[in-house]
């Protein structure tokens, strides 16, 4: 409830996740062929909101070098 708050404020949130969630506040999707367990909190709060969400990662290239990933993904518009 505070992340719709916030979002609807036109506040800006930032939500860490594990890579395996608890079972009863997961999706299970196919990651690199292999069903694994994600949050649906970021994907609700899009579609409630209308707000973009953005993606990412920071991968270690060499020792104390990284490069980030990210994309921003559009909730699909009402209608």
């Amino acid at each position: 409830k505070e992340v719709i708050r916030r979002l609807s404020e036109g506040r800006g949130v930032a939500m860490l996740f594990d890579q395996n969630v608890k079972a009863n506040h997961a999706a299970f999707v196919s990651f690199f062929g292999i069903t694994a367990a994600t949050t649906k909190t970021p994907a609700l709060a899009a579609l409630r909101t209308g707000v973009p969400v953005i993606i990412s990662a920071l991968v270690e290239t060499a020792p104390h070098k990284f490069k980030l990933f990210a994309r921003v993904i559009d909730p699909p518009s009402a209608g």
